[in-house]
């Protein structure tokens, strides 16, 4: 399975082209986390032997640290459960420290909020990031009034700040974010339905922008950015229910909005949600992409824009095993596979050692391997192209070491792997008449997981 993120023209180019990676940043950084012992993430983790997971016990993170900027475009799984463990993954970078001022942002429950005419369902729903843990705020039967929850936090005046929550749509689809501070608020107005927008200030409050991120599963990130008033060192993160663009209404003592991931800190656009509980929090990793959740155990890839950073996590919702971890920079190489190319899936293989009775019996048969070998041939590629761009992934290859391969990324989403050289196989390009066009092909063995 493959996850192509918007963001970047460039990645039009992965078309219909075959893209390899063949630099593995977890096996080049430092590497930090919850890891099974003897479990460590390797790059040449090609079987389900137990002794190649890594194999997170619990909801844990994995991190890989760099004295420098590495690049990367994408993060690849494979020989994982986590499909079948109903978990998550989320891929993050290294930044600068931000913090998440509202206290218990998962727990609208929680006396930390004041509800006015409305209550709190607490657990409601399943959350962004797949755990039950998603609140509900519900209007009281009032009439002629607002429905909403509220929490105070002191801060200096006059300062730019950035609210956010995560919302669903129940029985009601409308909602608003507000902060007010002094003379003055900012706030943001959404209608999950239509997904759009809207921008409201009152006094000298000012909005300098305003998003709306589909997060999947029916979840929409929502901020606001701006500055509630010049003046005041209180503000407050209101967060309203809507009906027809308004917040005063009749309540039925019924109907609601599902809301997870407040978040309210100083400076400009909204960083990776950071979890609170008594305390604000600090943090210093910034989402590459949201959960994930993978369809099946088999191979999984999510390819991004361009990142450049001193550090990666990759964080699991849960228990798992996850054998193959990768993330790194990609080569897309131009062209095309030659039709009549066989695809990973078509091309498993699974070598069988039967057992006979001496009379004769058949007594079933023992796997001894799984996996695939294949073959792709490739349009002609510029001279250039191959004697420079493909020099480090030619020596890779000829040297037997692992790399992942995707046929054409946007059209076959399936057809993904962990792959290695055939055993006699080398990278071998011909030049064709005339000198500009270079020929090649690959004799690749896969791993194809459950």
């Amino acid at each position: 399975m493959i996850i192509i993120l918007p963001g970047n023209a460039a990645y039009n180019d992965l078309n219909s082209q075959p893209m390899v990676a063949y630099r593995n940043l977890l096996v080049e950084g430092t590497i930090a986390g919850a890891l099974v012992p003897a479990d460590a993430p390797r790059a040449d983790a090609a079987t389900e032997d137990t002794s190649e997971f890594w194999g997170p016990t619990a909801a844990s993170d994995l991190v890989v640290t760099f004295a420098q900027n590495e690049a990367a475009h994408l993060a690849y799984f494979d020989a994982h459960s986590m499909a079948s463990d109903s978990r998550t993954i989320k891929v993050e970078r290294l930044g600068a420290s931000r913090t998440n001022l509202i206290l218990r942002s998962e727990e609208l429950d929680n006396a930390s909020w004041t509800k006015t005419r409305a209550t709190i369902t607490a657990n409601a729903t399943a959350a962004p990031d797949g755990e039950l843990i998603a609140d509900k705020l519900v209007e009281d039967a009032s009439a002629g009034t607002s429905h909403f929850a509220i929490q105070t936090v002191t801060l200096a005046a006059n300062q730019s700040m950035t609210l956010s929550a995560y919302f669903k749509a129940a029985e009601r689809n409308e909602g608003r974010i507000t902060c007010t501070g002094g003379a003055g608020s900012m706030s943001v107005g959404f209608n999950l339905a239509a997904e759009t927008i809207t921008p409201l200030t009152t006094g000298d409050g000012v909005v300098s922008s305003v998003a709306l991120e589909n997060v999947g599963a029916g979840w929409y990130r929502v901020s606001v950015t701006g500055t509630p008033s010049a003046s005041g060192a209180t503000v407050t993160f209101q967060v309203f229910l809507i009906v027809g663009g308004t917040a005063i209404y009749n309540g039925d003592n019924t109907s609601g909005l599902f809301v997870w991931g407040a978040q309210l800190e100083l400076g400009a656009g909204p960083t990776s949600y950071i979890r609170t509980t008594t305390a604000s929090v600090a943090s210093v990793w910034y989402d590459i992409t949201t959960w994930l959740a993978p369809e099946t155990d088999g191979s999984f890839m999510v390819v991004f824009p361009e990142v450049s950073t001193t550090g990666y996590r990759f964080s699991v919702s849960g228990a798992c095993q996850i054998g193959v971890a990768w993330i790194g920079p990609r080569l897309v190489i131009p062209g095309g596979v030659v039709p009549d190319y066989e695809p990973i899936w078509a091309a498993a293989r699974i070598t069988k050692l039967p057992a006979v009775s001496r009379r004769g019996h058949f007594r079933g048969q023992r796997i001894e391997r799984s996996g695939a070998s294949l073959s792709a041939q490739f349009m002609p590629i510029p001279h250039d192209f191959a004697l420079n761009d493909m020099a480090e992934f030619r020596k890779h290859f000829n040297e037997g070491k692992a790399f992942i391969w995707a046929s054409a990324p946007r059209i076959f989403l399936q057809d993904v792997a962990y792959c290695w050289a055939d055993q006699d196989a080398t990278l071998s390009q011909v030049i064709r008449a005339g000198g500009d066009l270079v020929n090649f092909s690959m004799q690749m063995e896969a791993y194809v997981g459950r």
